[in-house]
């Protein structure tokens, strides 16, 4: 059975990998050991997740946040799933984001009009980190440093490349 399972689930032209999904997230459920997040009352994060999320129909599970077991805070329907003390336990403890760094966000706006790979590359070759001709400093570039070079390993973009010539 669970080879015919793993078989469907390999079918790309399933019409529903819902199943495969569920399949996925049963096992994974199981593979959990101590690896929990149990909050003071004793109840475990993903057990609560695990049994609200089995209860799902097809469409709720397959769009919920659940079937990852990522709790999606901003839905009153998740809080719902928690005791108000639980609640006030887990918000407690969601670190707040940092503040929105300018200068990546204005370097990654100008991903918005790459639409190739030699786009792509054009990019990432003129807009180095830090900017020509400016003295890395950590404090300031190292969040555009680290997007810079995700990008890269991404791209597979090897260092011995020539750089794209300007059109």
């Amino acid at each position: 059975m669970e080879e015919e399972e793993a078989e469907d689930c390999r079918d790309e032209t399933s019409r529903s990998q819902e199943p495969c999904i569920r399949t996925f997230f049963q096992r994974t459920y199981e593979a959990m050991t101590h690896e929990k997040w149990e909050l003071r009352s004793g109840s475990c994060v993903e057990d609560i997740i695990y049994r609200q999320a089995t209860k799902m129909d097809s469409d709720a599970f397959t769009q919920s946040l659940a079937q990852f077991f990522v709790l999606d805070i901003s839905s009153p329907v998740v809080q719902g799933w928690f005791t108000e003390s639980e609640w006030a336990e887990i918000m407690a403890s969601i670190v707040p984001l940092p503040k929105a760094d300018t200068m990546l966000a204005k370097w990654l706006t100008g991903l918005t009009s790459v639409r190739t790979t030699t786009q792509l590359r054009q990019f990432l070759w003129e807009e180095g980190v830090p900017p020509n001709g400016v003295h890395y400093d950590r404090s300031i570039h190292y969040n555009l440093d680290w997007a810079a070079t995700v990008l890269h390993k991404l791209y597979i973009f090897p260092p011995f490349l020539i750089p794209p010539q300007k059109q």
